[in-house]
């Protein structure tokens, strides 16, 4: 929804394999999952030899065991998340190696080739996972700055989440960097808002009498998409009360 009405920067440096955005942070309700879905949709294009899959992240982790033993739970998780998406690229033979080295020895050896396809993975909620990963030394954001680096621009890795990400993300000690640049994603841009706010009503052939009444909602949504999408609902819905048909039908 509020991807038609901006962002465009923003998806266009993550589609970028070569030093593009590979981090989004930001509160919650502000449109990260939804430019993940985005970035993800643009450039996955099996014609053109792109593939691109998206994960929810967060999962079964224990918050109060920071130990190397979860962590190696979870590390196989994110290599097995990475490891079935080129298999159902087709990019390696569906033989899951046993461990998590396996899987990384196999996807080091098919994007050293020179005519590899291109992959990008998005994992979405990563916070819990990176703080695990923090508490023990980034053994899995290390390998995975590692494989992008190493793969002549053909594997990116794409991740969202909320204060862990911008907490590590410019650090020059930490390999977040190494991945890509950040993106915050806040409130929309005023003309970005408005738009979101005009076209949907006015495709429904709905206009505001007076631009006073649109800023009262910027004011009262404070341009927060999630909100914005909120309060055009129950506008929506109000409206059509009022009439005998439904707002949009044309019968």
């Amino acid at each position: 929804p509020e991807m038609r009405y901006g962002r465009q920067n923003d998806i266009k440096s993550l589609t970028t394999m070569r030093n593009g955005a590979a981090m989004i942070f930001g509160g919650r309700q502000l449109g990260k999952t939804t430019l993940l879905n985005e970035t993800q949709r643009r450039f996955n294009n099996p014609d053109q030899r792109h593939h691109a899959y998206l994960y929810q992240i967060d999962g079964d982790l224990d918050r109060a065991n920071l130990s190397g033993n979860e962590l190696d739970k979870h590390r196989y998780r994110v290599w097995q998340l990475i490891y079935q998406s080129a298999v159902s690229s087709g990019l390696v033979k569906n033989s899951y190696p046993s461990d998590a080295d396996g899987m990384v020895d196999e996807l080091r050896a098919y994007f050293s080739r020179d005519n590899a396809d291109a992959l990008m993975v998005c994992l979405d909620e990563i916070d819990l996972t990176l703080g695990l990963d923090a508490a023990n030394g980034f053994r899995i954001f290390r390998e995975l700055s590692g494989l992008v680096n190493n793969s002549n621009g053909r594997f990116k890795i794409v991740i969202a989440g909320l204060e862990n990400v911008r907490r590590f993300a410019d650090a020059p000690n930490y390999p977040l960097h190494q991945l890509g640049s950040a993106i915050q994603v806040s409130i929309m841009s005023p003309a970005e808002a408005l738009q979101l706010i005009r076209e949907p009503l006015g495709h429904l052939g709905y206009e505001f009498e007076s631009p006073l009444l649109v800023n009262r909602i910027l004011v009262e949504t404070n341009r927060h998409p999630g909100l914005i999408h909120i309060y055009c609902h129950e506008l929506i819905k109000t409206l059509n009360a009022r009439h005998s048909r439904r707002v949009g039908s044309v019968s």
